[in-house]
Parts: C-alpha cells; sequence; structure tokens
C-alpha cells in the first residue's frame, strides 16, 4: 500500500507546489495492484486501495490536474471492471468525458472500454462491437497488437454464451500469429485459450434430445420433406451474420468478416457450424486441448513446418499450462459432461498420469469438482461420493496449507472454504450420511467460530493533510472530495462464515428424521453466525445514535 508516496502527494500540495500528472498516475496504478496481505494492516486491504483509488483521483482533478491525461482516462476505464461487478456506465461516462475534453483515446483506451462492455454481460456486448469496429478504423489491428482486443471481446463472448463468434476470433488469431507463434510474443496465450474454454462452458446447444421429432421418411411425401427443409433454410437465414469485410480489409486490419470456412474446416474436429450437441462441445474441447499439449512437445525445427491438416503447428506451442486454464477446461467437462466424463478429465490432468506432465491444481480445482459432485444425478451419487471423498482429503491439505499462512480470513480464500465445506456436506446429505454432514458442520463451527469476526475498518482518507480550519480540531481526517461512500468498499477480510442456505438440506433431512436436538443446533448456528454479522455492521456504521444538547425530543 504506497502510503508513503501518498503522504509525498499531499505534502507538495500542502506547500503549493503539485506533482506531475504522471506522479498521481502511478500511485493511482499502485493502488489498483494492491493486494490483501494477511499481515498488512487491516484498513490497508485490496477494496481499502481501489476506493483509495478513485478518491485520489478525484482529489487530483479538484487539486492539480483538472484534465487527465489518455493514459490515466484509460487506467481508470479499465479499473471499472475490476468489481465483481462492472461499472460499464461510469466507464462510459469516462470515455464520454475523454473525447469532451478533446483527449485523443489511444489504443489502450479503446481496449479498456471494450473489456469493460465485454465484462458487463450481454447487454453490454453490442457498445464492445461497436467500439471495436471504430477502433480498426484508427489503429491496425494486427499479429501481437491485436491480442488484447480479441481477449476484450472474448470476455463478451464467454458471458453472452455466443460461442459462433468466439470461434471466429479464435480462427483469426490463429491465421495472424504467423511465424510469430514461434516467439514470446504469440498471439495465443493462456489467457485467450482460456476464455475460448470458458465460452465452451457457456454455450447453449442448439440439440435437445428430448424435444426432437422422429420423423418415418416411408409414411411422410415428398412434398412436406420439401416444405420442412425451406422452412429450415428460411431459419437459418434469418440468424444476424457478422458485418461482412472484405478479405483485403481483413488481412489490413480491419474486423468482423464472414466466419472464414478455409480456416475452420480444415481444423481437426472442427466444422463450420458450432457444436450442435454436449458431446460435439466436449469433442471439440478436447481436440483444441490435444492441439495444445501437441505444440508444446514440438521441437522449434518442428514448429517452422506447416501441417497438411488440422490446427497449424505451432500456433500453441506458447500456450501456458495454468490452474486458471486447467479449470476452464474442465468447465466444460462439468457442464456438458456426465460425472464419468468429468471424472475422467480431472484425472488425466491431476492424477498420476496426467500427459507427462507435472500439472497442479489450486484451490479452485478442488471446489469446482466438490461443486459438481454436489449436483450429480441420483444414478450417478455413488461415483460423486467417491470422488467427492478423493477430492475432499486433497482440499483438506489445501485448507490447512492456507490457514497456516494466515490466508483463512483473508479474500477469496475465505469464500472458497465456505463453498467446498457446504458442496461436501451437500453431497453427504444427498449420499444419505447425515451424520457425516454434522460432524463436518461442528468442525467447520469449532475451527471457524462466530466469535472470530471483528469490526470492519474504516476507509482510509484521501487527504491526509488537512487544509480545512474547521476540521483542524477533529480526529478523524476528512477527505476534500471522495468519489467513494464510506460503506461502499467490500469487506474482503470477513471469516468463513454459514448461512442457512448452506445448511438449508440437511436441515430437511433431519426434519425428515424428527431429530429435535441436531435441528436446534442447526439453528443455533445460523443465528450465531448472523449476530456476529449484525455487530460487525453496527460497530462500523455507528449504529446507535449519540445525543447531542441542542437536539430536542
Amino acid at each position: 500500500f504506497p502510503t508513503s508516496a501518498l503522504g509525498v502527494l499531499h505534502h507538495y500540495e500542502a506547500g503549493g507546489h503539485f506533482a506531475p500528472l504522471k506522479s498521481y498516475t502511478r500511485v493511482i496504478s499502485a493502488l489498483f495492484n494492491v493486494q490483501t496481505c494477511p499481515s498488512s494492516d487491516a484498513r490497508l486491504g485490496r477494496t481499502a486501495a481501489q476506493a483509495q483509488a478513485w478518491d485520489l483521483f478525484a482529489h487530483m482533478r479538484y487539486v492539480a490536474h483538472p484534465v487527465p491525461d489518455a493514459h490515466l482516462y484509460a487506467l481508470m476505464i479499465r479499473a471499472c471492471g475490476l468489481f465483481s461487478r462492472p461499472e460499464p456506465e461510469r466507464a462510459w461516462d469516462l470515455w464520454t468525458e475523454m473525447q469532451t475534453n478533446g483527449v485523443t483515446p489511444t489504443k489502450g483506451a479503446y481496449e479498456a472500454v471494450i473489456r469493460v462492455c465485454g465484462r458487463a454481460g450481454p447487454e453490454w456486448l453490442g457498445e464492445g462491437l461497436r467500439v471495436a469496429r471504430e477502433m480498426s478504423g484508427q489503429y491496425l489491428i494486427t499479429g501481437v497488437d491485436g491480442r488484447h482486443l480479441w481477449c476484450a471481446l472474448l470476455e463478451g463472448c464467454k458471458r453472452a454464451g455466443d460461442l459462433k463468434k468466439a470461434r471466429w476470433i479464435f480462427a483469426e488469431v490463429v491465421r495472424g500469429s504467423g511465424d510469430g507463434a514461434n516467439s514470446k510474443d504469440a498471439m495465443v496465450d493462456a489467457e485467450l485459450m482460456t476464455h475460448m474454454f470458458h465460452t465452451y462452458a457457456s454455450y447453449k446447444p442448439p440439440f435437445r434430445r428430448g424435444t426432437t421429432r422422429l420423423i418415418d421418411r416411408s409414411t411422410v411425401s415428398n412434398e412436406e420433406l420439401s416444405t420442412d427443409e425451406s422452412q429450415a433454410e428460411e431459419t437459418s437465414s434469418r440468424t444476424e451474420p457478422l458485418p461482412h469485410v472484405s478479405t483485403d480489409q481483413t488481412r489490413g486490419g480491419g474486423i468482423f468478416p464472414d466466419l472464414p470456412v478455409d480456416n475452420v474446416e480444415n481444423m481437426a474436429s472442427f466444422s463450420r457450424l458450432p457444436p450442435q450437441t454436449p458431446s460435439d462441445v466436449i469433442t471439440e474441447t478436447r481436440a483444441l486441448f490435444n492441439s495444445i499439449l501437441q505444440d508444446i512437445s514440438l521441437s522449434p525445427d518442428e514448429a517452422r513446418h506447416p501441417a497438411p491438416g488440422g490446427l497449424p503447428v505451432g500456433r500453441l506451442a506458447h500456450v501456458e499450462l495454468t490452474p486458471v486454464l486447467l479449470n476452464a477446461y474442465l468447465s466444460v467437462f462439468y457442464r456438458h459432461g456426465s460425472i464419468e466424463t468429468s471424472l475422467e478429465a480431472f484425472e488425466s490432468l491431476f492424477g498420476d498420469s496426467a500427459y507427462g506432465l507435472a500439472l497442479l491444481p489450486d484451490e479452485f480445482s478442488y471446489v469446482n469438482a466438490l461443486e459438481r459432485c454436489a449436483i450429480a444425478r441420483a444414478d450417478d451419487r455413488h461415483i460423486a461420493v467417491r470422488w467427492a471423498n478423493d477430492v475432499w482429503r486433497r482440499w483438506e491439505a489445501t485448507e490447512a496449507t492456507g490457514l497456516r499462512g494466515g490466508k483463512g480470513n483473508v479474500g477469496p480464500f475465505a469464500r472458497l472454504v465456505e463453498k467446498a465445506h457446504a458442496a461436501m456436506r451437500r453431497v453427504l446429505t444427498l449420499s444419505g450420511d447425515i451424520d457425516g454432514a454434522l460432524e463436518l458442520l461442528r468442525s467447520f463451527v469449532s475451527r471457524y467460530p462466530p466469535n472470530a469476526l471483528f469490526a470492519k475498518p474504516p476507509i482510509l482518507s484521501t487527504r491526509t493533510v488537512l487544509t480545512n480550519p474547521a476540521s483542524l480540531s477533529s480526529s478523524t481526517a476528512r477527505p476534500l472530495v471522495r468519489l467513494t461512500s464510506v460503506v461502499t468498499p467490500k469487506d474482503d477480510r470477513i471469516p468463513p462464515i454459514i448461512g442457512f442456505s448452506d445448511v438449508d438440506l440437511l436441515h430437511a433431512r433431519l426434519a425428515e428424521h424428527s431429530r429435535i436436538k441436531e435441528l436446534g443446533y442447526i439453528k443455533w448456528v445460523c443465528m450465531a453466525y448472523a449476530n456476529a454479522l449484525r455487530k460487525r455492521r453496527d460497530a462500523f456504521l455507528n449504529a446507535a445514535p449519540t445525543r447531542h444538547e441542542d437536539e430536542v425530543d
């Protein structure tokens, strides 16, 4: 947390000498990169740093530099997508204000607003595409320079489940990689492939076996068949095509031409149409992942020779198999595959024979697997229980390591602990092991007791040097201007807790068996955590009003 840098900036302001705009930009960038550390001050976490960055941006414009430059605008627009709930409206206001102030948008500013629109969901994807077309007229989108743009567009495709656009983007990236794919600046990297796998996971295949109508061709006349075929062609023609751009425009940097058939049809297991069934989605995903493994194992000489068919050789050679990428790959199986297929894919990555590579899972790998086991069908629960028990043994070692490192009460790890325990309790409850689920609940309460919650620290003030004479006598620094309210920053230091939604299934099973004592214990657990959270909130908001002498009843 750059507290010293903030003090220097305010020291210059107090003396009437304002720091350059680049100095404010560097401090704001450092604030957006702060991560919550277990050993740091409770007030100096990630959410507090992000709030401080927005306050410093407003403070700088009020005190020193009213009009930011294009780089700072791009930084603030990109920050609008850092939250769990992106703020496209705020990003769009900054984008409009930048153009109104006569600041020419840079390539980074274009990419920032496109990425925020993509992360905002399907309703903002159209705005992102429009800005991308505008960007293609201002800047050349070729080679490695277009990687950030493609990743920004894939952010929107995966949230909209638009696999058609995502496959076209991937084909364009592979075609544009060229010989540069054998360098460290290859266009296809782990981030882009992660977005591709997420798009496959969110994609909804149009074919549904339950809604299929079987037609006996021997009893149906040719006239009826021709009518059905004409209706199908009419329906397919009404689908909204991608904006057409000629081949010359595509090679010169234009974007969004028609789907390049010569690039897609030659890929192994890739057809011109998107996958029509869940099994087709898994087949295409496996072909894509196998291409990555094949290119990684190639020598530099082999990667230079073109392939007779399938994906061009060497274009995926620099895709790093990170845990995030592996989790995205497994999410396709969790979404479209059976429990047996999901287990097979998990073991192929993290089992004893993991493609001959040292692939290491992270906390999300175990939590995702447990949540997949928790939603298994009744016929597959025996497989889910066996898989969940194996994953749970690995998770317990990961959780113990995190607790020893002080991560149990900080950041997303505490939320992962909640999800893992809730999923395992659900697996045990659905399998009939109610006593095992109760024992797991008691273990959670003893490890993370309700009284471990502490009061949320107050938000930091932007102004550490006060110039308001009316507030010199106060003990709390009051900011000159603020964009973040006191209650807006999320609390990222809440230890793992339990709500009724985490134990509702166990509660229902206990009620069916009339186990009154255990029902009372679950009620006490839920109320204890709820009361602890209420006390934490009241202590932060100062809910108890103070009486002043001049007040009247």
